[in-house]
């Protein structure tokens, strides 16, 4: 039987996950650590601003992504579509998490909160929330890229036509 021939996006992917994925969980599973460890050492964690409360969500979607982009790609470089779609879920992943630190961010730099409770902007600070409004954007195009990629007809085709011949492996060997 000859082998499937694996497109180089596919590949490419598969490769550049099984580096970032790791080093994204690991990175996630150190903030949200961190960010328990911080939370211990306050003397009234009620006291807190809300937006340090999505910080976890940030490192739990590090996390997330990082054990699903590796396990993706592991199962994307065998050509499974079940590997496709742990990786474009996992750059979707990415994405929000980028955009909610993002958010996180820009709340805390351009607002303050008054002493009865109402959240006020602050202009001077509007400058700076742009720039990382930016910044995030920038971060956030390779992942879309890779998404966006990963619903190409080359990969989505080659993944169907390998699942069909592994299919018809079993089929004749039975």
């Amino acid at each position: 039987m000859i082998a499937p021939i694996r497109p180089r996006a596919a590949t490419v992917l598969s490769v550049i996950w099984l580096y970032l994925g790791p080093s994204s969980a690991l990175g996630g599973i150190a903030g949200l650590a961190g960010g328990a460890a911080v939370l211990s050492l306050l003397p009234d964690p009620g006291n807190v601003e809300a937006p340090f409360f999505g910080l976890p969500a940030c490192f739990l979607g590090a996390t997330v992504s990082g054990v699903l982009g590796t396990a993706g790609a592991w199962k994307l470089l065998a050509l499974t579509h079940r590997g496709r779609a742990l990786l474009e879920l996992a750059n979707w992943i990415a994405v929000g998490t980028i955009a909610l630190f993002t958010l996180i961010f820009v709340l805390g730099v351009a607002t303050t909160i008054e002493p009865f409770g109402h959240r006020v902007v602050r202009w001077e600070g509007m400058d700076l929330a742009l720039r990382a409004i930016a910044i995030a954007a920038v971060h956030a195009v390779p992942f879309l890229v890779m998404a966006r990629k990963l619903r190409a007809p080359v990969v989505r085709f080659a993944v169907r036509d390998a699942e069909a011949r592994r299919e018809r492996a079993l089929t004749s060997e039975s």
